[in-house]
């Protein structure tokens, strides 16, 4: 066949060079890590006077130094030592603004809600600005959960802007007591700007007046008309629809249920749901379809280039201004701005260092976000691969030559049609059909799946780290959603450009239909064996994914023999570190001593005896039903990790094996007594003439004894008090347990118990 095979392109130079912005990009990095860890002991003028003298330095360095080698390294170190400490600066005043100190006792607050989050059916998740009294109070943005009634009184007039006072007690950004395992919230709410959080019991929050419009901020007044323009779909879609629709096109995800959800999540196609670069590159390609590419005038182009600009800002505050759509905008007006100036050949690299330090010294605490890092990951991956192996390794030509002007000829006289057709029409269609093909391989499906492979492969490790699941079908799954999207954001486009009943109809019924299709085939790939795949790899198998590759490709592009020798080693190293760590924590989860857990909840006491990894009990105070969604926590957030079988739950008074003994509300593993109390102790044993040694007593809600009236029955080792007990009785039960001397373990203050049985 006449394929033209094209030489492998030479190694480009390096990513410094091309990128000049990366050094200061990844120094910003290593500079806000740095004033992360050492924001506790290092003031923030410390690090600010560091840096500014060491900028002095390296410009005395280099006016003395003048073009000497030695003296250019000098200035390069202390200069870099200056941009990092500069970076560190900026974290710790950003985390000064946010750590404040909450009062004790829970009182009456007002402020203005900055941001609807998720409006559930048992709950809404607000940030409010406070109006405080108190200058250390005043202007804190803080995360406001209202309970399930206040939803269903309040929860459809609650807007960005609206004011509001409610009664509740402020949690600071301490990290909160829990399970083990339990997603990091205060982290969480610390690296997002919020201050603390606030959980509103029911009737305890009220909407104010309207009166103060004037105050709504112009981001406040972007995002009501958000909520507009997605109300502007609930006549034409239902609920489901419009929630997916409104998350794709407009980036409003409060009304998205929690099974959508998780099924974009268990495909990998999450960001398809979150707006960012994918979403604003769609709708730049329509524009310079429909207008750009029609307008030959340099001044017009001009003009457009602004006004594209100016319209991708406007729709990225107008869809909330998140970090992923952020970083997309900041490179797509690097590159419109290029474009004006002549200069179409910028460094996508650089474009991507250049939005990451603007985005940086905006908010220093965006670095922690996990929608920060996948997104510049994922952008990183394509850019570094595409320049190192795909296009380095480009596929062949089809060149057809003259071979298409051979089979053109006229008919020659004589000749039948028969054999007309058969010796000149079908060579030619068949060659024609085939060019189009290879072109339609070679320029779209080829260039699309290695974009899908390259961003999947270089998220790989933070996927892991962060929801431990792996999708292989992600890329298959991107042919579903990404055409889904084109047509979706298009139509969505049309529907608000045309506001005709008619037109909105029939773009309504092509969208919903795109709707189901997508939904449909995504569903039909999430029963696919192996669409989802979890893991809980540690951090050296994590690093192992992003090196080896880039090893081997180092060991391929290699020449001399000993370069060669000494990639090999690393590779070898780096899978040796991965196995044996992987090996080391199988085998230390395999030898789990025998322990008791008491474990963090306010509805129920939960008591996990653990005999061994494949062998463990539940006792809880309330059925399996209740509990259910907790015990699915645990299993994802602690037992799969360290490789616990799921616990056998007791419904029984009794229960007796070979290792545990239940009988009422003692229990015995190995040789250690425990007595869990939910009730008063007098109504399920009698007096005994001296009291029962006990290794742990529990106090669980529904026990209404004192500790002096529980030691006439027993001689507690140790007293845990679970977190379903009223806040009263816990302060009761520490004072009591602190006079005679007894050690007391909290679990609503200090998180989940641990008791190992030796």
């Amino acid at each position: 066949m006449p394929f033209e095979k094209i030489p492998a392109q030479p190694l480009p130079e390096s990513p410094f060079r091309h990128a000049p912005l990366l050094r200061f990009a990844l120094l910003a990095a290593v500079g806000i890590l740095l004033g992360w860890y050492t924001k506790e002991w290092l003031p923030v003028y410390g690090s600010l006077c560091t840096a500014i003298v060491l900028a002095v330095a390296a410009t005395v360095i280099y006016l003395l130094a003048g073009t000497k080698e030695k003296g250019r390294k000098t200035v390069w170190w202390v200069g870099m030592a200056s941009v990092m400490l500069l970076f560190a600066s900026l974290l710790q005043g950003a985390y000064d603004r946010v750590v404040v100190q909450w009062p004790e006792l829970p009182q009456t607050w007002s402020g203005q809600v900055v941001r609807v989050h998720k409006i559930k059916i048992q709950s809404v998740a607000l940030d409010v600005r406070l109006h405080a009294p108190h200058l250390a109070w005043h202007n804190r943005v803080v995360r406001v959960t209202l309970a399930q009634n206040d939803v269903h009184r309040l929860g459809l007039h609650i807007t960005e802007g609206s004011c509001m006072a409610f009664y509740g007690k402020m949690q600071s950004g301490k990290r909160l007591a829990g399970n083990p395992g339990d997603f990091d919230y205060a982290h969480y709410l610390l690296t997002h700007g919020l201050s603390g959080s606030c959980y509103v019991w029911r009737g305890k929050c009220e909407l104010l007046g309207d009166d103060a419009q004037a105050s709504i901020s112009w981001q406040s007044r972007l995002l009501r008309w958000r909520h507009k323009l997605a109300a502007a779909y609930e006549p034409y879609f239902d609920k489901g629809q419009q929630s997916l629709l409104a998350a794709l096109t407009l980036g409003d995800k409060t009304m998205l249920d929690e099974d959508t959800r998780q099924l974009f999540s268990n495909l990998g196609v999450s960001h398809v749901l979150a707006l960012s670069g994918l979403h604003l590159g769609i709708l730049l390609s329509l524009f310079n379809m429909l207008c750009l590419r029609h307008l030959r005038r340099t001044h017009l182009r001009i003009i457009a280039s602004i006004f594209i600009v100016f319209a991708m800002w406007a729709f990225t505050f107008l869809t909330g201004a998140s970090l992923s759509l952020l970083r997309a905008v900041c490179m797509f007006t690097c590159m419109q701005i290029s474009i004006c100036l002549q200069r179409s050949s910028a460094s996508t690299l650089n474009s991507l260092s250049l939005a990451a330090i603007i985005l940086l010294l905006a908010d220093p605490m965006s670095l922690f976000d996990v929608g920060f890092q996948l997104s510049f990951m994922a952008v990183a991956g394509i850019v570094f691969v595409g320049r190192y192996v795909w296009q380095r390794y480009p596929l062949s030509l089809y060149n057809v030559g003259t071979m298409l002007q051979v089979y053109q000829q006229p008919r020659p006289k004589g000749m039948s049609y028969a054999t007309y057709a058969k010796q000149y029409c079908l060579p030619w269609l068949r060659l024609q059909s085939t060019k189009v093909c290879w072109k339609f391989f070679r320029h779209i499906l080829v260039p699309f799946v290695c974009v899908s492979l390259s961003a999947q492969w270089a998220t790989a490790p933070l996927v892991l780290y962060y929801f431990h699941t792996l999708s292989p079908y992600a890329w298959l799954a991107n042919f579903v959603v990404i055409p889904s999207a084109y047509v979706l954001l298009g139509g969505a486009l049309l529907f608000f450009a045309l506001p005709f009943a008619v037109v909105q109809h029939v773009l309504a019924s092509i969208m919903s239909c795109t709707i189901n299709a997508m939904t449909s085939a995504l569903t039909s790939m999430q029963v696919w064996p192996f669409s989802t795949l979890t893991f809980y790899p540690t951090p050296y198998t994590l690093l192992a994914i992003w090196l080896v590759p880039v090893l081997v490709y180092a060991f391929a592009a290699a020449r001399r023999r000993r370069l060669r020798l000494r990639v090999l080693c690393s590779v070898f190293l780096v899978l040796t570190l991965s196995v044996v760590t992987e090996v080391y924590r199988v085998g230390t989860d395999k030898r789990v001593s025998p322990q008791i857990w008491v474990y963090a909840n306010k509805q129920a006491t939960l008591v996990h005896f653990i005999v061994s990894p494949q062998e463990s009990y539940l006792v809880s105070t309330l059925p399996p039903q209740a509990i259910s969604k907790l015990v699915g926590q645990l299993n994802r957030n602690y037992w799969q990790p360290h490789h616990i079988a799921p616990p056998k739950q007791i419904m029984s008074s009794d229960a007796r094996t070979k290792f545990f003994l239940k009988k009422g509300n003692s229990c015995l593993l190995g040789s250690k007594r425990i007595m869990l109390c939910a009730t008063s102790v007098a109504l399920t044993c009698s007096r005994p003439a001296n009291p029962y040694p006990l290794d742990l007593l529990i106090i669980s809600r529904g026990c209404i004894d004192s500790f002096e009236a529980m030691q006439s029955y027993f001689t507690p080792g140790e007293v845990v008090l679970a977190s379903s007990l009223p806040s009263w009785q816990r302060s009761a039960w520490r004072t009591a347990c602190q006079r005679a001397g007894v050690p007391c373990h909290d679990v609503a203050e200090s998180g989940a118990y641990n008791f190992v049985v030796r």
